[in-house]
């Protein structure tokens, strides 16, 4: 464990390099995809975390908004490890967030995921301006950590928990709850619901668009591929453009 671990938060760390973030700040995982220059599907899929495919030279993440928000960035941040790093991978469904993996990719790919959205730097720095010590640390120190780096609840304890920050009782004394607590704090609990969304998050119909405006396409097969795609243009007449 120690050695992957070590493995997994040096790659983290290599990454965030790679897109200018230091170790301290938190980081919008689906902006790193777009630059990644993966293809992201985001809709209700079941019971699983997320999928994985690799395909000549593209690359394709499904992440299942049934699944809590915060679930959701961990997922996404667990796919990146895969496409990154995962050389000879071709696809894959995923359970994230469980640690318990024997398969070692996927214990990897969560470890990543828990050092690049949690970095052990900004963990402590965070908790230090709350607080001056691990055991004074409370719920409310807790919320503010996950929403500030968007992950679920489980997330942040079990990450505390690798830091030494609080041990296993702690975590299951502020395990229930977790709603409830945040908007009692102030926060909004958007973070441990399931969004069940649909969204493509590609340059899937900027490059179809291309291909209309050089006429390589049709009008018809423009509009026949946004709506394989799921794509909607239409909207509201009555609606109004705000440039502000």
């Amino acid at each position: 464990m120690g050695h992957l671990e070590s493995k997994a938060r040096d790659l983290a760390i290599k990454t965030r390099q790679e897109f200018g973030l230091n170790t301290l700040e938190p980081v919008d995982i689906f902006k790193i995809l777009t630059l990644s220059k993966l293809s992201c599907i985001k809709k209700p899929v079941g019971e699983m975390s997320g999928i994985y495919v690799s395909l000549d030279n593209v690359k394709v993440v499904i992440i299942n908004t049934n699944r809590s928000v915060g679930h959701q960035n961990f997922t996404a941040a667990h796919e990146l490890y895969h496409s990154k790093y995962d050389k000879g991978l071709a696809g894959r469904v995923c359970m994230v967030n469980r640690f318990d993996e024997r398969d070692e990719s996927e214990l990897l790919a969560d470890m990543f995921a828990a050092n690049f959205l949690m970095p052990e730097d900004g963990i402590y720095h965070y908790t230090h301006q709350r607080v001056d010590s691990p055991e004074k640390v409370n719920i409310n120190d807790i919320i503010f950590l996950e929403q500030l780096f968007g992950v679920s609840h489980k997330a942040m304890l079990i990450r505390l928990c690798q830091l030494g920050i609080i041990d296993d009782r702690r975590k299951e004394e502020f395990l229930p709850d977790i709603r409830m607590n945040a908007k009692m704090y102030g926060y909004d609990d958007y973070l441990y619901k399931p969004s069940n969304e649909t969204k493509i998050l590609s340059e899937y119909a900027e490059k179809v668009r291309l291909a209309f405006e050089r006429d390589l396409i049709t009008n018809s097969r423009y509009e026949e591929l946004l709506s394989e795609a799921g794509i909607n243009l239409s909207f509201d007449e009555e609606e109004e453009d705000y440039v502000d």
